[in-house]
């Protein structure tokens, strides 16, 4: 699967296209993501001593960004130094900044009673939800695995129609306890899943994630910093 290739020190590169496979990628210069739709396919990534750049704290990119991070367990493990060496990683001791758009509504609750089964749920808030966004939806009882991740179909007013049925219950009833630091709610939350940038792994390593690892470092007698905003 692709090469290994290098980004120079001093370099400056505006990736306008989406390259091709990459087996090992190293950015010692600065790698800035134009303003357009992108996928970086890579087993390894080392931000080393430059960076990595999709917009701004002020001007967020506006585009898709997809890092789909490949690999299985039996690959061999890329070595940073004597310290880290791993299978499938973004190691960044330079600097690795990202910063997508977001709905203005990340997280809310629900507001009545979803049922197992049901596939329309209401919720509090949903400001800048669409149809074909990603949910995820809370564990209400003592079993924690009863979470779930579901796909809008349509939205009307605050009722969400989902592509599936629902696998477990959650409540969603008005219902507040007082605790001794404050009421708790006791609703369901929902929060949306859908970014403009995406860091992921390959759907056929099931079990078989990445690491994104961030450290400082002393690489040829020079401290590296690792900095990252997301």
């Amino acid at each position: 699967m692709g090469d290994n290739v290098t980004v120079p020190c001093g370099w400056t590169i505006l990736m306008d296209v989406d390259p091709a496979e990459i087996y090992a990628l190293e950015i010692n210069g600065d790698v800035i993501i134009d303003d357009r739709d992108t996928v970086i396919i890579a087993k390894y990534i080392w931000i080393r001593s430059g960076s990595l750049t999709a917009g701004n704290s002020t001007n967020p990119f506006g585009y898709k960004l997809t890092i789909l991070v490949e690999g299985s367990s039996s690959d061999p493990t890329y070595v940073i130094d004597p310290n880290l060496a791993a299978r499938k990683c973004i190691v960044v001791t330079g600097r690795l900044s990202l910063y997508g758009v977001a709905p203005e509504t990340t997280s809310t609750r629900l507001t009545s009673k979803a049922a197992a089964g049901d596939t329309t749920i209401t919720v509090d808030q949903l400001q800048g939800w669409a149809a074909g966004d990603s949910i995820v939806i809370a564990p209400s009882f003592s079993n924690g695995y009863q979470f779930e991740r579901a796909e809008i179909q349509s939205i009307s007013g605050n009722t969400l129609t989902l592509t599936q049925p629902l696998n477990f219950t959650h409540y969603g009833e008005a219902t507040t306890i007082t605790t001794s630091i404050g009421g708790l709610d006791m609703r369901a939350t929902v929060g949306h899943m859908t970014r403009s940038i995406k860091i992921v792994s390959n759907d056929s390593a099931v079990g078989w994630g990445f690491r994104l690892v961030t450290y400082n470092m002393d690489d040829a007698s020079v401290a590296r910093n690792g900095r990252v905003a997301l």
